[in-house]
């Protein structure tokens, strides 16, 4: 089965958004939901250890569903628009929203175990390092944020001089991520120490993927 959100054009009228379940083999539609406002746009994340399914939306909120058996589970608002990935770890989900916090809240029922200030939108996909239990975040405050997933405590913060969009990655050693004054950045993971910065044509605001000794990345041309 594939889950997927569709957001429509028009996001004052109803359907502003829909989850979909797809039959993987033929694309014949198995369930929807329609309550999502706003033209979501995050990508689908589910935790079978929980068995819940969650995502953002526009409106601002997180929509949970019971998983496989699809039924609603809960919703959590912030204080705007949620338009990153919302990655899940020991139980939680990890939520970065325009109104510049960053939230943990619990997979069971939403509650809201603590959030973190930049003061700024934060628009990029986190990484979770399971093993440290370490969060990482980029945000429009021109810095990345590395955090313990247990308690939100700032561990470290790295200034990557412009706003960071995209995905932060991260390897063994390294956190990988761009950032809009048109470079890839290398960060020390346990530091935040930057290992080295690479220069692009444009601002940096994709994922960079590492594969096989080689980092894969793509750029925003002005």
């Amino acid at each position: 089965v594939i889950y997927v959100v569709a957001e429509y054009n028009y996001p004052w009228q109803e359907p502003s958004g829909t989850m979909w379940a797809l039959d993987a083999e033929t694309g014949r539609p198995l369930w929807h939901d329609s309550r999502l406002w706003g033209m979501p746009h995050p990508s689908t994340a589910i935790d079978p250890a929980t068995e819940r399914m969650v995502t953002g939306s526009n409106d601002g909120r997180v929509y949970c569903w019971e998983f496989p058996s699809l039924e609603f589970a809960w919703t959590f608002q912030t204080g705007a628009e949620i338009k990153g990935t919302t990655p899940t770890y020991d139980g939680s989900v990890f939520v970065g929203s325009w109104d510049g916090r960053f939230y943990r809240l619990d997979l069971a029922d939403g509650t809201e175990q603590w959030s973190f200030e930049t003061g700024e939108v934060i628009m990029s996909n986190p990484g979770i390092d399971p093993d440290l239990g370490v969060v990482y975040v980029g945000s429009d405050d021109y810095h990345v944020h590395a955090l313990a997933t247990d308690t939100g405590e700032e561990l470290w913060a790295t200034n990557v001089d412009g706003y960071v969009i995209g995905s932060v990655t991260v390897t063994a050693e390294t956190v990988l991520v761009g950032s809009y004054d048109r470079h890839l950045y290398a960060l020390e993971k346990d530091t935040g120490e930057v290992r080295w910065r690479l220069e692009c044509g444009g601002h940096v605001t994709s994922e960079a993927v590492p594969h096989d000794g080689r980092i894969y990345v793509a750029e925003r041309a002005d």
